[in-house]
This record gives structure tokens, sequence and C-alpha cells, in this order.
């Protein structure tokens, strides 16, 4: 079973939860905000439960994750200096989607 599995049996059991005591009581319970059960509850009502599994997130094309060996001197990160990537102008360098290596991304 994977992780994207789990998150999603999880989230269907909030909405059996919900119309068992409440939507209050079983975000409580099962530690969720109440405005992710209502943002979810609209996608729910017009898509189904399949609507809740997790989408797959990669990065876009030109995101430090997603390098090309075709791709300028420029592009390359240690040619920025680490002082660009604590301002955050990777974002502007990469199309403002993905972290920086090493950053979770």
């Amino acid at each position: 079973m994977t992780n994207d599995d789990l998150i999603f049996r999880h989230r269907v059991r909030l909405f059996a939860r919900a119309g068992e005591i409440g939507a209050a009581g079983a975000c409580r319970e099962l530690g969720y905000h109440r405005s992710w059960y209502y943002r979810w509850k609209l996608l729910v009502e017009r898509h189904g439960l399949e609507i809740l599994m997790p989408r797959e997130r990669g990065a876009g094309p030109g995101c430090p994750t997603n390098w090309r060996p075709s791709w300028s001197s420029r592009k390359w990160p240690w040619r920025w200096g680490a002082r660009d990537w604590v301002r955050g102008d990777w974002r502007r360098n990469c199309g403002g989607t993905g972290s920086p290596p090493g950053k979770g991304g």
C-alpha cells in the first residue's frame, strides 16, 4: 500500500465519520481543519470520492529537479552563489515552481 493510498483512505474515513457524528467532530477526531472538509465536500459532491486521491506533483519544465544537460551554465545553481538561493532567485531563474536541490524538491 502506497502513501497515496493511505492518505486517500484517511480522507474517505473523514467523510464516513462526518456522516455519523458531523463535520466538526470528525475533523477534530481525525486531525483535519474544517476548512479542508468543506473544500473537499464541494469536490466530492461534484466528482465523487475518487477526487480525494492525492495527485502526482512533478516539477514543471525548467525547475531544478528537471535539469537537462543542454541547459546553459547560467542555470546551474553553483554558478549563482548561495546568496541567490537564500533570496529565492532560483524561482525567477527556474520558472517559479519546484524547490532548489536539497530543499525537499
